[in-house]
């Protein structure tokens, strides 16, 4: 039977698909078939099937190089990444996509389609015409370190494709076994931009949040 591959996300799905997207984006899916190239009597076939590492404990890994901290949790099976340094180091704040530039991803949780409202997203409410307070976004953000359960990163917050000019947001995540935890501290904010809020979505308690006053 021919394998038929499409642009999409679980099937042909055309809002899914980024300016990059070509006919050849679904060939990187064929990397999940290599396996099949393997002999009948390699132990891949012949050996007993063993647990994940994440169905047997809790765990969190941390990735100093693309600035990554891991965390999954055996009691639910889903696998965690907090992004702290990987995105678009080098973008203008136009190219930066929400998507990829979101605090953390899970394996629980789906993509946002372009024009969409970033989800994952912390930063400064601002004010626009009559609306009490839209949220921006995270920019492109740099790596500050990484180490046992946390890493950290400051990024530029954007309204639209604009950095709000002299405001900076340093934000770590710390996690361990199933815990945590998100500290965010906003600098240069002037009195009008000074209430922040998160954006959470796809099954994570949809909707703008504010943090406790504690954790900025």
């Amino acid at each position: 039977m021919p394998l038929e591959c499409g642009l999409g996300w679980h099937g042909p799905y055309e809002p899914i698909v980024q300016g990059y997207s070509g006919t050849a984006s679904p060939y990187w899916a064929s990397k999940g078939f290599v396996g099949l190239l393997l002999p009948p009597d390699h132990p891949e076939w012949t050996q007993p099937e063993r647990p994940a590492p994440y169905e047997t404990a809790d765990a969190v890994t941390t990735l100093p190089g693309p600035g990554w901290l891991v965390q999954s949790t055996a009691a639910d099976g889903l696998v965690r990444l907090h992004s702290h340094g990987s995105h678009g180091q080098a973008l203008p704040p136009d190219q930066a996509d929400p998507l990829y530039a979101r605090l953390a991803h899970s394996r629980g949780t789906g993509p946002t389609t372009p024009g969409a409202e970033p989800d994952n997203h912390f930063g400064p409410l601002v004010q626009v015409a009559e609306e009490e307070g839209q949220l921006t976004r995270r920019g492109p953000h740099s790596p500050l370190g990484s180490g046992p359960g946390w890493a950290a990163s400051v990024h530029r917050p954007l309204l639209g494709n604009t950095e709000l000019p002299g405001v900076r947001v340093t934000s770590v995540t710390l996690a361990r076994g199933a815990i945590e935890v998100r500290i965010h501290r906003v600098v240069g904010a002037p009195p009008g931009q000074r209430r922040t809020a998160v954006r959470l979505g796809h099954g994570l308690a949809p909707g703008l949040r504010t943090p406790s006053p504690a954790l900025l």
